[in-house]
């Protein structure tokens, strides 16, 4: 508010304007100028053109074609257009969205769950002389998997929170970059998409250790304790 934008006229000429106030608009975009301030500008009455009218009621569609064929025969109008199917439109598009985010949430789940199996592997081949001396010790199979899988929950812990920090300025630059000029997106995401988020990254850590469960169950005592360092 207070700058001044450049609007290009179809003569080709341009023309400075400055703005008196901003309004959000999701699909398409328009600058609104009074009677007065058009004919300061241009030194031309304006020239109406374009309609908006609230019918007050919902149409059905052989409703709307019937009331566009009389409005265009009777008054020449040239293209007649209902705000509510440009809308449907858009949630079509959105809805085909949709889709793309499922498999992005799903590949990273997917992608979630080799790493943490991966990793969790590794740590309890490392680890197996350990794990077979304190089962030798007397740790039953769920003190055993505690002991092991509790790294694993902090670890998971730790992720979900530097992610959900990373993840506010990521989708930000997402929204920006999928945008075009006549479509807007919303720039905020609810708190339920964070609690969701984290919830995911909990029950994948929760299903690795689900998994190697039974790995920690199937460790040989007496190998892994001959075995050299």
């Amino acid at each position: 508010i207070g700058d001044n934008i450049i609007v290009n006229l179809d003569s080709g000429n341009k023309v400075s304007v400055p703005v008196a106030a901003i309004a959000e608009n999701y699909t398409f975009h328009y600058v609104y100028m009074s009677r007065e301030v058009y004919s300061a500008l241009f030194a031309a009455n304006p020239s109406y053109n374009y309609i908006s009218a609230n019918l007050g009621y919902e149409l059905d569609g052989t409703q709307k074609d019937t009331l566009a064929k009389e409005l265009m025969s009777e008054y020449s109008i040239s293209a007649m257009v209902y705000q509510d199917d440009i809308c449907e439109t858009f949630e079509n598009v959105f809805d085909a969205l949709s889709y793309i985010v499922i498999v992005l949430v799903v590949s990273a789940g997917l992608l979630s769950l080799i790493v943490l199996y991966n990793l969790s592997s590794i740590n309890i081949h490392e680890r197996i002389k350990e794990i077979a001396t304190i089962k030798v010790l007397g740790f039953n199979d769920r003190e055993v998997s505690d002991y092991i899988f509790r790294e694993n929950i902090m670890l998971g812990v730790i992720g979900t929170l530097i992610g959900l920090v990373l993840g506010i300025g990521l989708h930000r630059i997402v929204i920006t970059v999928g945008e075009v000029d006549i479509i807007m997106f919303g720039r905020s995401a609810g708190v339920m998409a964070y609690i969701y988020a984290a919830i995911l990254s909990m029950v994948f850590t929760a299903l690795v250790n689900l998994i190697l469960r039974h790995n920690l169950r199937k460790v040989n005592m007496v190998e892994a304790l001959k075995s050299i360092e």
